[in-house]
């Protein structure tokens, strides 16, 4: 499968201004039937100029990670913490195993099962610890229609019950993607599921909560950090020109700013107008939510300042308020889960597998980590998109990065070139 485009970028982008706003509403991605189904937000065309409001994630979104050394890193961390106990995993990720990385797998704990699963719940393909799982193999463990029920029951409750089954896990996001090597060889080693499943997520744990392994990363930014291109800082600028622009993370505002100094710049916090951390997402995009300052009091919300909690409605009120009308308002972000699953505005899903696949122009240079011949494609399988991919596919425009969109005018029209499955309408209580 390719996207083909209906005109190259660097022929729009080579002409004389008005000439480019000439071509600008015929660019377009095209992609095979099967995936451009009447989805959420994909009722009409995408163009930044017509929105109020933009907010943007932080990482993997705004900053974006070396994930070959990022996931090598998570890879050797949680291998030595296994070894310390009883387990004799390689010390290092090699080939075959870089190849077994992927996101938005799901973990069946007591099977010791990683799932391949599309949006209605039909598992394609499966792996006990390393080993493929044939199809008669999956029909004999779940069924004719390859279909498991707890998993079933989630998606029936649109993932609002997610949080509350543990007999089920996925590392869905590139923060614990490289985790599912290391599950895999876990389960290897012959022990049993239980002790698995508590020895993995107590060595995340232990990860991430090892504040000289933090030091390290931090210390070590342009090892495991990329700079944010002065093309996507200076498209940013513009932007705040005419709307609201935003940081809403679910990191920590101890922890932001030094993420954003590396990659932002010194000047990171001159391109928003308002910085919102903790964010909790994903009930920020759902719940009503009072904000707080970094204090930890309750404030009123203006756009102006750093904020702490808080959710997306309030900040479509305050911007009734001002504009006198129902405000247009979009958010970038990349976590089926936490960007995409709950949010009830319109959505841009960043998918940086899109470009390690070949589904767009431009190599990646993590393609290795990104790419799977065990799993194949991240978004879709034959003719169906995934359970994660769905999201990504309702999204009101789906890219590798920030740097295509930097590329072109704000004005320009995109026809959605994804279109997914339609998720029933969320209820207004979704999970934090």
């Amino acid at each position: 499968m390719r996207f083909i485009f209906s005109l190259p970028l660097n022929s729009v982008l080579n002409q004389t201004p008005t000439i480019a706003k000439l071509l600008a509403a015929q660019i377009t991605l095209k992609v095979p039937s099967f995936l451009r189904m009447a989805g959420k937000q994909a009722h009409t065309g995408l163009n930044l100029s017509k929105y109020d409001f933009i907010g943007f994630d932080l990482d993997n979104t705004l900053c974006t990670y070396n994930l070959k050394n990022l996931f090598t890193n998570h890879y050797n961390y949680l291998s030595s913490y296994l070894n310390r106990t009883s387990y004799n995993l390689p010390t290092e990720l090699n080939p075959d195993l870089v190849d077994f990385i992927s996101r938005g797998l799901i973990i069946d704990v007591e099977a010791m099962n990683l799932l391949k699963v599309l949006a209605d719940g039909e598992i394609v393909r499966a792996c006990h610890g390393t080993k493929v799982l044939s199809t008669e193999d999956i029909v004999q463990k779940y069924g004719k229609k390859k279909k498991w029920k707890p998993l079933d029951e989630v998606i029936a409750s649109n993932f609002l019950n997610w949080k509350t089954k543990t007999e089920m896990y996925s590392f869905m996001d590139f923060t614990d993607a490289s985790v599912t090597a290391v599950y895999a060889l876990a389960v290897d080693s012959g022990f049993p599921s239980q002790k698995v499943w508590f020895d993995v997520i107590e060595g995340l744990k232990t990860m991430y909560s090892d504040e000289d392994w933090l030091k390290n990363l931090l210390n070590n930014h342009k090892l495991f950090m990329n700079e944010t291109s002065k093309k996507v800082i200076n498209w940013i600028k513009e932007l705040k020109k005419t709307k609201k622009i935003a940081l809403i993370t679910s990191n920590y505002s101890e922890l932001v700013p030094q993420i954003a100094s590396a990659c932002l710049g010194s000047d990171w916090k001159k391109l928003f107008d308002v910085i919102i951390y903790d964010a909790k997402k994903p009930g920020f995009f759902s719940r009503t939510v009072p904000f707080f300052d970094l204090e930890g009091k309750e404030t009123t919300f203006s756009f102006s300042g750093c904020y702490s909690g808080g959710c997306m409605r309030t900040i479509q009120e305050t911007l009734a308020k001002e504009l006198n009308r129902e405000p247009l308002c979009l958010y970038f972000g990349d976590s089926p889960y936490h960007d995409f699953m709950f949010t009830e505005i319109d959505y841009i899903a960043i998918i940086e597998e899109l470009k390690a696949e070949g589904l767009f122009p431009g190599n990646h240079p993590s393609a290795e980590f990104l790419s799977s011949t065990v799993w194949g494609p991240y978004l879709y399988e034959g003719e169906k998109p995934t359970l994660f991919g769905k999201f990504a596919l309702n999204s009101k425009f789906c890219a590798p990065d920030l740097d295509f969109f930097a590329d072109l005018p704000i004005n320009i029209e995109f026809v959605s070139q994804l279109r997914g499955v339609s998720p029933q309408s969320l209820p207004r209580n979704s999970p934090q």
